[in-house]
């Protein structure tokens, strides 16, 4: 499909996803903690993967998060790019691969017994490097932290 690099405002972008989001999300009994700019961040990006790629994060926060919390963040890194983080507990980190959680064949501790193919973030890796972007994951203590990484745009 054709991927249309344009200039999207990222902070508008994730409040509108969570916006469309927000009954699913209180369906789960799930509380979103969000972190945002006072300001507007621009990037290169097309609408509709940032929303597919939002969609599976979400998903994956929705599946595997321990707890009824979890965090979404927009920073800017040292001028140049931005990062937007999904965040949540998780059961047993020590049973995470962190550097595979992107590959196709990954699945996780939980996913084994049966909660689908695990595709969701393969897809979003796939999709960032469609727009030019990358995406990061680390465990902090308990904490899942998966970000995607754009250029800023001016």
């Amino acid at each position: 499909e054709e991927v249309e690099l344009r200039r999207v405002d990222m902070t508008e972008g994730l409040l509108q996803f969570l916006a469309t989001q927000e009954a699913v999300i209180r369906t789960k009994g799930m509380e979103p903690e969000v972190i945002f700019p006072q300001k507007s961040v621009f990037v290169l990006a097309d609408d509709k993967l940032l929303d597919r790629m939002f969609g599976n994060l979400l998903n994956n926060v929705l599946r595997h998060a321990k707890g009824d919390s979890f965090q979404i963040r927009l920073e800017e890194v040292e001028g140049r790019e931005c990062a937007i983080t999904f965040a949540n507990e998780v059961d047993s980190p020590e049973t995470l691969q962190v550097d595979a959680l992107f590959e196709r064949t990954y699945r996780g501790e939980k996913a084994r017994t049966g909660s689908g193919a695990g595709l969701g973030l393969y897809i979003v890796k796939l999709l960032a490097q469609k727009q030019k972007g990358r995406v990061g994951a680390q465990i902090k203590e308990n904490i899942l932290e998966i970000s995607v990484y754009f250029a800023l745009s001016k």
